[in-house]
């Protein structure tokens, strides 16, 4: 089980990092890479270049490959392949075509944002940890790389900071074709003084959402919503206000909840913590009927950072804020709903508390299409 990623290659007659002379070595020392480990399955994306090199070696001795693109086909070739020349353009449909699964990370537009494609990388890798722990086997990167590492947000190196955060053993082809192999211990370990600071940006981040509603509130009378606001609301205020330091925004309409938190793990331990003061709660005492119950969906994704000019305060939209939404309503009474990037997300920060069961491909509502959808929970004592 491997995620691949690379150098973008130089286009004819262009200054590059992967210059087209050093293809044939680069090919050759790939093959041996992989006669050598066998993976079964490949998870990466297909950029001009080592993403493609690696795609093409996997596909040629007998493995599985899942691309994942970070949005529409056709801009992704005008970006990611088709300044390398006209020649890989006909390689990127060839391993498309020859690919087990295809998916986009999203389907909004580039933008110039280059968030989509750290969010790309991570989902390629997340699918990756995810199939080898479904499967019990061990999941290794696969690099092109030549050690330069200007710590941008996406990236080769970043794919390789990312990854290595885990400890997680990784096999690196220099441009050259040589070979760099490195098990655990991060090639980015050492001084990063020499290197430019990542530079700020504007345009869409990435975050984990949370929405929840009630299930029965909307047949409440005006005699019970006082008793809701002071028992029911005032019990999920608390748990936001524990968990205050990782929320960024947060928002309600009568049952409703929004919640956008800095990462999946941050929004995980809020979310079940949420579910938890539910079940807490004594309805009948408080005059309440004993059958409502929260519904609440997660997700992680793109969005964009605004200033509200209706509220007068920072928040947050985009389509992956409404396909969080689009979950909500299908999430059953009492339980926590999460998307694959979600679950994925978790699996790559490698989070012992939480898992997450695979429940099906969904229809969400609204009719925004089938999801992958995964039921989150805390891990049981014996980590099963």
């Amino acid at each position: 089980m491997v995620h691949f990623c690379g150098l973008l290659a130089s286009g004819p007659g262009r200054e590059g990092r992967f210059l087209p002379e050093s293809e044939a070595a680069v090919a050759a020392t790939m093959a041996a890479v992989v006669r050598a480990t066998a993976p079964g399955y490949g998870y990466g994306s297909l950029a001009a270049g080592g993403d493609i090199l690696w795609a093409e070696t996997l596909l040629a001795h007998g493995c599985e490959v899942h691309v994942v693109l970070p949005f529409g086909i056709e801009e992704f070739v005008q970006e990611s392949v088709a300044p390398a020349g006209a020649g890989w353009i006909g390689r990127f449909h060839a391993c498309l075509s020859a690919a087990s699964a295809v998916t986009c990370a999203t389907t909004d537009a580039y933008l110039g944002d280059d968030v989509l494609f750290a969010y790309c990388a991570e989902i390629a890798m997340d699918l990756a940890l995810l199939r080898g722990r479904y499967l019990d086997a061990e999941v290794s990167q696969l690099a092109l790389w030549d050690g330069v590492d200007f710590g941008g947000r996406a990236g080769t190196a970043a794919d390789l900071r990312t990854w290595q955060s885990g400890g997680r053993p990784v096999t690196i082809v220099h441009p050259d074709g040589s070979l760099g192999a490195s098990h655990g211990a991060s090639p980015l370990a050492g001084d990063r003084s020499s290197r430019p600071a990542p530079q700020p940006h504007s345009g869409r981040i990435l975050r984990a959402m949370l929405f929840a509603d009630v299930r029965g509130f909307s047949v409440l009378g005006d005699r019970q919503l006082s008793a809701f606001t002071e028992h029911v609301l005032a019990a999920l205020a608390r748990v936001l206000t524990i968990h205050g330091d990782s929320i960024e925004y947060r928002n309600t309409w009568g049952d409703a909840l929004y919640v956008v938190l800095a990462d999946a793990s941050s929004a995980a331990a809020c979310a079940l913590a949420l579910q938890d003061a539910m079940a807490e709660l004594d309805f009948e005492a408080a005059g309440l009927p004993a059958h409502l119950a929260l519904r609440l969906s997660g997700h992680v994704g793109p969005v964009i950072p605004i200033i509200d000019p209706i509220l007068e305060r920072p928040s947050f939209m985009g389509s992956h804020v409404s396909r969080t939404a689009r979950i909500e309503p299908v999430t059953p009474p009492g339980a926590v709903y999460v998307t694959e990037a979600f679950a994925s997300e978790l699996e790559l920060a490698g989070s012992p508390e939480f898992a997450c069961d695979y429940v099906g491909h969904l229809p969400a509502a609204k009719d925004y299409g089938r999801l992958r959808m995964y039921r989150l929970r805390r891990r049981r004592a014996s980590g099963h």
